[in-house]
């Protein structure tokens, strides 16, 4: 009898590690936290109930940095009022040279939805989308101009936005690696959908693409 069971190739297991779930999630959590440059002028009303301005330096669902006079020391709890995003209760977290950082005390349903403006507000002037509300995945959403690397300008339909890319719903479909303009941004396509095509943003559009 052999000491070891012999070993089963070519089975796939039928559940992924628990492992890979766990890294998978942590970078789907860090790509929804990701830090956007948008400058925002804010409300601050601080825990002895003063109210100022400051700027937002940067900020994601989950903080953000402010540039103000105002120095509310490390633990402090205060309230930001941000056009388009609302009401946000925070920590301060630390000092920096011009300001301070806050983390977001709200829940995880609450961070989703600031992280869905947030995604709005970066991509509408970027994508010359207008204000009336989110794109949300599986929604019908902005008409946009997708301009072909040949020239060719297409009317399409966007249907899902992050931070990095768009997903379209659009005819006939460009191919996969196809070099692109939508809105005033430059991507590629990476993956074909029913109906459309998946793209990542690579980068700004030339002025004289989107004119």
């Amino acid at each position: 009898m052999p000491e070891h069971e012999p070993a089963t190739e070519g089975k796939p297991n039928k559940r992924p590690s628990k492992g890979l779930s766990l890294v998978s999630t942590l970078l789907k959590e860090k790509r929804r936290h990701r830090r956007v440059a948008i400058p925002l002028v804010v409300k601050m009303l601080l825990d002895d109930e003063t109210e100022v301005e400051a700027i937002v330096r940067d900020i994601s669902a989950g903080g953000a940095a402010l540039l103000s006079e105002a120095r509310p020391a490390p633990g402090s709890k205060i309230v930001l009022y941000i056009d388009d995003v609302g009401r946000i209760e925070c920590s301060v977290v630390r000092e920096h040279p011009h300001g301070f950082a806050v983390d977001f005390s709200c829940s995880k349903a609450r961070r989703d939805k600031i992280a869905d403006k947030l995604t709005w507000l970066t991509n509408r002037t970027r994508l010359g989308l207008s204000d009336d509300g989110l794109v949300l995945e599986g929604a019908s959403g902005e008409q946009a101009d997708l301009i072909l690397s040949t020239g060719v300008t297409m009317t399409c339909r966007i249907v899902g936005l992050s931070l990095n890319g768009a997903s379209i719903q659009v005819a006939p479909r460009p191919s996969i690696g196809a070099k692109v303009v939508l809105g005033r941004m430059q991507g590629t396509v990476t993956r074909h959908t029913p109906g459309g095509v998946g793209i990542e943003f690579t980068g700004g559009a030339p002025q004289a693409q989107i004119a």
